[in-house]
């Protein structure tokens, strides 16, 4: 059993190895006494699952361990396009990354621990945002070469800037034909 950082969700795994999510901010009435029901088993549910920890950062991401596969859940749906393959115990988890202990090296050297005996994997909010800015770079490098090229900007608009670099690429690199010289 587990809590999220703030309290609200708290998550089990059964003898059946199934992770349930239980809401406990829920408010419900009981349709035969009329009496007010608190919290609410959640419909989502994960099978095969032995290990979940929450997030230290966000009440609604959470990391568990499905047979040998590393599945990172946000707002109780998989987040991960495809999970990573691991059989570490889970150790810490955050928004970002999520980071396991290979308990069978630690055992297996159990004096000295070697620290490849820690794997961190990135969450795909983190590669996002690599992404993203990786993908402005590359718009700042490509804007800075335009400029250079005398990209006179008379039209801004999506449509003009898309024909004008279908005319450049058609053209061999020209100017796109955006007319209106000064």
């Amino acid at each position: 059993m587990a809590l999220n950082c703030d309290s609200t969700v708290f998550s089990v795994v059964d003898w059946r190895a199934t992770l349930s999510f239980f809401d406990m901010q829920a408010r419900d009435r009981d349709a035969a006494t009329g009496r007010e029901i608190e919290g609410k088993q959640l419909e989502q549910d994960r099978k095969d699952t032995w290990a979940v920890k929450w997030a230290v950062d966000s009440p609604t991401v959470c990391a568990a361990m499905e047979k040998t596969k590393l599945v990172v859940l946000e707002g109780f749906g998989a987040q991960e396009p495809k999970p990573q393959v691991s059989s570490g115990y889970l150790a810490y988890v955050d928004t970002t990354s999520v980071q396991c202990v290979m308990m069978d090296e630690v055992v297996a050297a159990r004096d000295e621990p070697p620290a490849s005996a820690v794997v961190e994997f990135e969450t795909e909010a983190l590669k996002r945002v690599r992404r993203l800015i990786a993908g402005q770079a590359a718009d700042e490098e490509e804007g800075g070469a335009d400029a250079a090229a005398g990209d006179d900007g008379d039209d801004d608009s999506p449509s003009a800037a898309a024909k004008a670099s279908a005319g450049g690429a058609a053209a061999g690199g020209g100017s796109g034909g955006s007319g209106g010289g000064s």
